[in-house]
């Protein structure tokens, strides 16, 4: 085994989980994507030793993250994974024998630019970008480049959020392949609302909203235009109403008044497949204006 540094990157709004490898062995590592309308970067350092190079098409991967070597196992996708690979590329042709090594802030255009296309074509559809999937992909550490390996393995991983993006592989369920992508915050947890910007912070502190659930909007399947902004509230708004409805029975919190919320869902999210969408209680001044309280609104009893 050889000692090799993660590089974690984002690639515009779409977790990009970077990882190096060389011929037997490779090593993990991801970041995370934002909350919708906050996209941004976060990285982060971790090796983990995994005694296995080659990823097949379609199959499901996880490892052991909290040593520094580990076997890998390929796992049937509806049980707890870290990587579901998507396919092989090589970058030969762009990148001759006699290429520098590329440095650190080249690899998430590279990945960008190779398996952008490959994940469209392997899902059908593009991932959501400001969902819960990201791409990843495996590339030779700078000891194999220069024994000539150019070759790419990209895969899709879980993503994280702003406020907590990922050292390691987070776990997930499920084929990426048909899934909806939506990122759903827990039932309980509090946001600030700066200009639009949610941000995710302790319900202690000043927050604006306090998530309550999530819900799916009637739609047509992944491909087809995005509705209009007015038919998703409408659809929205009532599925929205009826969770927000055992909390309404609270007149007034922490002297603000309460109204239910949700996440519009964007073109980009649409086309990807995405149906689900998070409700909130939003907290408001007489004039119907957002105002911080601070204190966790309490989940009423089923």
């Amino acid at each position: 085994m050889v000692t090799i540094a993660i590089n974690v990157v984002l690639v515009g709004a779409v977790g990009c989980a970077a990882v190096e490898s060389r011929a037997g062995d490779s090593r993990a590592a991801t970041d995370g994507t934002p909350l919708p309308s906050s996209p941004g970067t976060a990285g982060a350092d971790r090796t983990v030793d995994l005694e296995q190079y080659i990823y097949a098409t379609g199959h499901c991967y996880t490892w052991r993250q909290e040593i520094s070597k580990s076997d890998v196992k390929d796992v049937p996708c509806e049980d707890r994974h870290l990587f579901e690979a998507v396919d092989d590329t090589d970058l030969d042709k762009e990148y001759s024998s006699s290429a520098f090594y590329p440095r650190p802030e080249e690899w998430p255009d590279i990945i960008a630019r190779y398996c952008s296309q490959m994940m469209d074509e392997y899902l059908g559809y593009p991932l959501d970008p400001y969902g819960r999937f990201g791409a990843g992909a495996v590339y030779p550490d700078s000891v194999g480049w220069e024994q000539g390996d150019r070759s790419v393995t990209c895969g899709i991983v879980a993503s994280g959020t702003e406020t907590d993006p990922l050292t390691a592989f987070m776990p997930f369920e499920g084929a990426v392949r048909g899934a909806d992508q939506a990122w759903v915050p827990a039932v309980g947890t509090c946001f600030s609302d700066d200009a639009g910007h949610l941000t995710e912070t302790s319900c202690a502190a000043p927050h604006n909203l306090q998530s309550i659930g999530a819900v799916t909007v009637p739609g047509t399947p992944p491909g087809d235009g995005p509705p209009s902004d007015s038919w998703l509230d409408e659809q929205a708004s009532q599925l929205c109403a009826d969770l927000a409805a055992p909390y309404l029975r609270t007149d007034r919190f922490d002297s603000a008044s309460l109204t239910p919320q949700w996440n519009p869902i964007d073109p980009e999210s649409w086309r990807a497949g995405t149906r689900r969408t998070s409700c909130y209680v939003g907290f408001v001044d007489e004039n119907g204006t957002s105002v911080p309280v601070h204190a966790a609104m309490p989940v009423p009893a089923a």
